[in-house]
């Protein structure tokens, strides 16, 4: 078994501060100096997360969500594109509404996006909402579209739905 040599035996440490202890210095002075730069980034920083309007912003939020309950209130809807123009039925209807605006959303292209605006029909039967307007032209495929059903210009119901145009 070797013998350790005694404390007496051990060469004496150098003066002065070790290499070891400089290079750990400089490591912690290296991240308290991160540190510090990063809470001023984040203080200084612009706060694209938060809107300006933050409380404003969530009770619109709060209204489209009562608008979206009430859409499907409506029951079934129904969007065709006929000769004469677009028509929107509704399982149930929305007397209060004269309007319906109808958003066509095409996912793959926003500059196609228009908005058509339906008046309500006098040709609504049985308890059933009746809306028409002009004709537009849409390109084949997928679209979305956003239905606003207004009272005096002010959203009462909204809905969406998915159009595949032939």
């Amino acid at each position: 078994m070797p013998v350790l040599p005694s404390k007496s035996a051990l060469p004496p440490l150098p003066a002065g501060i070790q290499f070891w202890a400089i290079a750990l210095a400089m490591v912690v002075l290296l991240m308290v100096g991160a540190n510090c730069y990063l809470v001023w980034l984040s203080s200084h920083g612009q706060r694209d997360l938060v809107r300006a309007d933050y409380y404003d912003s969530g009770l619109e939020e709060d209204k489209s969500i009562a608008r979206n309950a009430a859409g499907r209130n409506a029951g079934h809807v129904d969007l065709r594109r006929t000769a004469s123009g677009w028509q929107v039925g509704t399982e149930r209807d929305f007397p209060e509404s004269a309007v319906c605006r109808a958003r066509f959303y095409r996912p793959d292209d926003g500059r196609e996006d228009r908005v058509l605006t339906l008046n309500r029909s006098a040709d609504a039967r049985n308890g059933r909402g009746l809306w028409q307007g002009p004709d537009a032209a849409l390109r084949r495929g997928q679209w979305i579209v956003n239905l606003v059903w207004e009272k005096n210009g002010a959203p009462v119901s909204e809905t969406t739905v998915h159009y595949q145009a032939p």
